[in-house]
């Protein structure tokens, strides 16, 4: 236990549903399906936020997007808040992250904490390798862009298995970021989406936006399965090498993903939007030391700020920061009965959008929209944006209560009948947002920053720019 490995990987944009673990009938991730054996199952684990930088934020700080600040796309990460990279550093740990997303780069302050960061996209041998005669289609789509790549699942291995090697003998925290199953869909390989097709999804996003048809969406659907089964590879290949390290057993690893993705359940597609099921249920897949607790699966709801004070926890830490709101997730697997949990979520990818926020229960989900905040400056430099921010502004505020028990769909809007429930859930909300508002409060969360040319790209290709 003295020189744990810690990995914490993350999928980006994995929604649970589509694991066989999580009830999937597809088999897209069969080594993945592998590890639940040696691991407890979070059934009911919950992000932050529906969009990757804020989520990533709360998983490195273990608060909420309101409290460390990173809500919109001009936010970056704080300084006054104690990532758990450098409090793991502080007690000895080497730490590493290899991100191949430009929203959890080193541009909005992510490497804090960390010994050595790599930013994928801007790694010059990767560069080489693919930016001018990459075999696949997306980065043939950018081959004039010489500046980014977009970085593959086996990139991320080969980066961090020289670290694993370079520090064998010393205690380890190993962050890596995956965005493989992250739009646009161009998958290496071809499992489900292996046959004739003609038709206008090819995994573009400008495609993407064009699926409306159930034989269009399967198709979106097939492509993004693929990209998942992918990952699982890549994933298999990095566990067996660990197994082969002899590092395996002791180590704890933990797979999960910083949201879920939409293919128009509610007419929506992707994430950053309304926080349904389908894009803030998230995997939680924890294998701990010697695989203890193995085969378990915990029912109780759970979050991504969770991770903080179980990692640290675990790592031997007891000087866990007071404005951490997470729990160490092993009180919660050795408590016999339930425990009343709640999750909360909260998005805001543009200053000019809605605001959702949503309280999620064993039962029942309550959500709240609040319009966008007021800009004249905003409004006149940008008039495509402009009309989307006066078609939020009159929506004002909107509600949606569900009951997940006998609608886990989320079809029914019951906010008009369950007026007792929706009262309820406002009241916790209110405390919940009065608590964490005090906490940055106290905190004070100052941040600064600017995007450079090379993430702007990055994230220009992903869709987060226009």
């Amino acid at each position: 236990m003295s020189k744990m490995k810690i990995i914490l990987y993350v999928i980006d944009s994995l929604r649970a549903d589509h694991l066989p673990c999580y009830g999937y009938k597809r088999s897209t991730a069969p080594y993945i399906q592998s590890l639940v054996h040696d691991s407890v199952i979070f059934e009911k684990a919950y992000c932050q936020s529906t969009w990757t930088r804020a989520s990533a934020a709360s998983i490195l700080t273990g608060t909420y997007p309101s409290v460390h600040g990173v809500i919109t796309m001009e936010d970056f990460m704080p300084f006054d808040i104690r990532t758990l990279p450098e409090l793991l550093k502080e007690h000895g740990y080497q730490t590493i992250g290899i991100s191949a997303m430009g929203n959890v780069s080193s541009t909005f302050g992510f490497n804090k904490g960390f010994d050595h960061f790599v930013d994928l996209y801007k790694d010059e041998e990767l560069l080489q390798k693919r930016g001018r005669t990459s075999e696949y289609k997306f980065f043939k789509r950018y081959e004039k862009e010489h500046t980014i790549v977009d970085p593959l699942a086996e990139d991320i291995t080969q980066k961090a298995i020289p670290f694993i090697e370079k520090y064998y003998d010393q205690k380890m925290f190993i962050f890596l970021w995956s965005i493989d199953v992250h739009n646009p869909f161009f998958p290496p390989i071809k499992k489900f989406s292996n046959y004739p097709y003609e038709g206008p999804i090819d995994g573009s996003n400008k495609s993407i936006r064009k699926a409306k048809r159930p034989k269009e969406i399967q198709r979106l659907i097939d492509l993004y399965d693929d990209e998942i089964y992918y990952n699982d590879q890549c994933i298999g290949e990095f566990i067996n090498y660990l197994k082969k390290k002899g590092i395996y057993d002791e180590s704890l690893i933990i797979l999960t993903s910083d949201h879920g993705e939409s293919f128009y359940e509610h007419g929506l597609k992707g994430h950053g939007q309304i926080p349904y099921e389908e894009q803030i249920h998230i995997p939680l897949i924890i294998k701990f030391p010697r695989s203890e607790n193995r085969g378990h699966r915990e029912g109780t709801i759970v979050q991504l700020i969770d991770l903080y004070p179980t990692i640290a926890k675990l790592a031997g830490v007891n000087n866990i920061p007071a404005y951490v709101c997470g729990t160490d997730l092993r009180k919660v697997i050795r408590t016999k009965e339930r425990m009343e949990r709640y999750a909360f979520v909260e998005t805001r990818l543009k200053r000019s959008r809605a605001l959702w926020r949503a309280v999620r229960t064993e039962r029942w989900k309550y959500i709240v929209q609040s319009p966008p905040e007021w800009s004249r400056r905003f409004l006149f430099s940008n008039p495509f944006g402009a009309l989307t921010f006066l078609k939020d502004f009159m929506k004002g505020k909107r509600q949606w209560l569900f009951n997940l028990e006998i609608d886990p769909e989320e079809k029914v809007n019951v906010i008009g009948k369950e007026l007792k429930v929706a009262d309820a859930l406002q009241k916790i909300m209110q405390k919940w947002q009065d608590e964490i508002l005090k906490l940055r409060e106290e905190i004070g969360c100052r941040t600064a920053g600017e995007i450079d040319d090379q993430t702007a790209q990055h994230l220009r290709n992903l869709g987060y720019i226009d």
